[in-house]
């Protein structure tokens, strides 16, 4: 086989091209002098129009545009011809927010917002999955936990797995990568489950294990570790001490990996 040749170039060498939504580009940090990647996300558009029109029903917390303003509907019942800005208790002035920035609450009418947040206590870019236009966003973390935002920044969460429960609920909150900690340790047996993990690929679980149990886990899990019951798709460890789970879905299961004791 012919040894694969390598080129440099300058960025002025380089064929030029418009990115696409998915692709991954470069750029140089200059704050740590490293050259990193991010998913690029195309510019957020509103191709719809929400002007307010007279002989429109509109429902309750319906949102509309006029003069220049944004409006959201007060009525329980359809709400039609009342021009908004003459009664309040027809409509209510809100605010517009800007797709492409950092998030704060208020009206998203472009076809494919996205915006960034920290609200896991680190930045991160989410787009808005909902299919609903205009879209009042009051409170981006339940949203997410609701599936109506995606986080797509390439690194892993950390999040809690309680352990003290007899089912340890795995929440993806509908992201891609994440890793969980179990809040306590182990001492009688379990049942571990995945929610909102239809986008998952990728785990990590620790656990401390305190007494010899068994942990079962859901249909569709796979394991090559010599103390894995493929029938009951249950795990019982030997010995006592800290573990690390590793989980990879391949075309909807799951294949893990457990490595420990660590003591």
């Amino acid at each position: 086989m012919a040894e694969e040749q390598k080129v440099n170039l300058r960025i002025d060498q380089l064929p030029e091209g418009n990115p696409s939504e998915g692709d991954w580009l470069v750029y140089r940090e200059i704050a740590s002098s490293t050259t990193k990647k991010y998913k690029y996300v195309p510019p957020a558009v509103m191709t719809q129009n929400f002007e307010w029109v007279p002989d429109k029903a509109y429902v309750l917390n319906e949102v509309a545009t006029y003069g220049g303003v944004w409006w959201q509907s007060k009525m329980e019942g359809a709400n039609t011809g009342n021009v908004p800005g003459t009664d309040p208790t027809k409509w209510e002035q809100v605010s517009k927010s800007q797709a492409g920035g950092w998030w704060k609450a208020g009206i998203y009418a472009e076809d494919k917002p996205w915006v960034l947040s920290e609200h896991n206590g680190m930045p991160e870019i989410l787009v808005l999955q909902s299919a609903t236009r205009p879209y009042n966003s009051t409170d981006i973390s339940a949203e997410e936990a609701a599936g109506d935002w995606l986080c797509i920044t390439q690194r892993p969460r950390v999040g809690i797995a309680d352990t003290l429960a007899a089912d340890i609920s795995l929440n993806f909150q509908h992201g891609i990568e994440r890793m969980f900690v179990g809040s306590n340790v182990i001492n009688a047996n379990k049942t571990v489950s995945f929610a909102n993990a239809l986008n998952a690929l990728r785990f990590e679980l620790t656990l401390e294990i305190t007494a010899l149990i068994a942990i079962t886990f859901p249909v569709g899990t796979i394991a090559s570790d010599a103390l894995w019951d493929s029938t009951t798709r249950e795990w019982t460890p030997l010995d006592l001490g800290k573990y690390w789970i590793e989980g990879v879905n391949l075309n909807g299961n799951w294949l893990i990996k457990i490595s420990g004791p660590f003591n």
